[in-house]
């Protein structure tokens, strides 16, 4: 059976609970409505019955049905989700539950997988504190920003030309983050899907995720759209320039600590540490989440944007020493992944496959992404044979069977 730590347990039931909440308030508001329907239709039979109608001009009107009046997918709940116009924003909790519930089952049971595994292995390398970080990162800044557009919409257009109330709900948001974050941490990871027909590498879902979510967007799931795109970007902004961790001053060198490198960059939560800011590494730059014929414009124009952010001192530029520590970290995760089973591979979803090179390099960048790489590997390998060797050698000093002391006579 699949243990969940606590964290991710509360998170799990918080979907679930405010999920079936707004769907029983959903449908009770329904009936509700389709009583009122039926008591004022007939009302109005009554009425038209008891007066005179031999002049045609009180026939009891047509009744009107409840489809033509309202749908259960109109209704919302303002008290769990974001209804601009219309939520109570004192109600500081509609911030975060509006990300937990979700209108339909097969979303319920998407957002509920990912919590699951997501989750499960983000706060077994994080731990609790900084994944409840990042989910409220990645739930409420793009809520706000959701939010804010919407209520724009509402201030441009009347509300007699818009046609229906829009619920800012669901968890698309936090799952393009978990995404983004899988990319950082276990990118060379496989779903396999299938019996192992269908193989997607864990680097590649979130630009599978973005491109579902366009597509889906021009068929009407605007907000849908909307959602996903700026949890992707928020989620690697906060990854790759203001996450700040703590990681070991010597790379790990037994088989638990190399399992550890592999799943979380040997982290701490000891502030004696080394202290760094972002994920510097050439792997994890905004470009490398787009394939290779997109890679070159996408980076450019990254780098740009990059340019006039560091320009206008928002943020502060990685040197060479933090990109090469970073790729050297990042080196690490690749080279031992295979020891890291915390997502569970026995299950069928989750498996392992050792990463593949390119043989052919079309761009200079990635030449030099790829260069990096390997001086990175072969540092580590240096480290770790260093480290072995020391060890070996201490162990049989200490292993030496001591003489005893010899004893002399008094």
């Amino acid at each position: 059976m699949l243990t969940l730590p606590p964290l991710t347990r509360v998170l799990l039931l918080l979907l679930i609970t405010v999920s079936v909440a707004a769907a029983v308030l959903r449908h009770v508001a329904y009936w509700n409505l389709v009583k009122s329907i039926n008591e004022a239709d007939k009302e109005q039979w009554e009425k038209a019955f008891s007066e005179e109608i031999t002049h045609g001009v009180n026939f009891p009107p047509r009744q009107k049905t409840v489809d033509e009046v309202v749908q259960i997918s109109d209704l919302y709940v303002p008290v769990l989700t974001l209804v601009p116009g219309y939520s109570p924003l004192y109600f500081l909790w509609i911030w975060i539950t509006t990300s937990f519930v979700e209108d339909g089952v097969i979303s319920g049971i998407t957002s509920a997988m990912v919590l699951i595994y997501g989750g499960r292995y983000c706060e077994h390398v994080w731990g609790a504190r900084e994944l409840l970080r990042f989910v409220l990162i990645a739930t409420l800044v793009p809520n706000i920003l959701c939010f804010a557009l919407y209520s724009l919409r509402y201030q441009v257009w009347t509300p007699d030309t818009v046609h229906k109330v829009q619920t800012i709900c669901g968890a698309s948001s936090l799952i393009a983050g978990f995404l983004v974050a899988f990319k950082q941490l276990v990118p060379e990871h496989c779903i396999v899907l299938f019996r192992g027909r269908i193989r997607v590498r864990v680097k590649h879902l979130p630009f599978i995720y973005l491109v579902v979510t366009c597509f889906l967007g021009i068929f009407g799931h605007g907000l849908l759209l909307l959602q996903c795109w700026t949890g992707f970007f928020v989620s690697w902004v906060y990854l790759r320039f203001l996450r700040v961790t703590y990681v070991d001053p010597m790379l790990p060198t037994t088989a638990t600590a190399a399992s550890t490198a592999g799943a979380g960059v040997y982290e701490h939560d000891n502030p004696s540490g080394i202290r760094i800011k972002g994920d510097a590494s050439d792997s994890f730059a905004f470009a490398r989440f787009f394939p290779e014929p997109f890679c070159v414009p996408v980076g450019a124009a990254a780098d740009w944007v990059y340019a006039i952010v560091v320009a206008l001192r928002l943020c502060t530029p990685f040197t060479a020493a933090e990109v090469d520590g970073a790729n050297l970290r990042a080196a690490a995760r690749l080279s031992s992944f295979q020891n890291a089973h915390i997502l569970p591979s026995s299950a069928g979803i989750i498996g392992d496959e050792a990463p593949k090179t390119n043989p052919r390099p079309s761009r200079s960048a990635r030449a030099e992404a790829e260069r990096r790489r390997a001086l990175a590997l072969r540092a580590l390998g240096d480290r770790l044979s260093v480290d072995q060797s020391a060890d070996a050698y201490h162990h049989h000093h200490h292993s030496l069977p001591t003489m005893p002391a010899p004893a002399y006579p008094r």
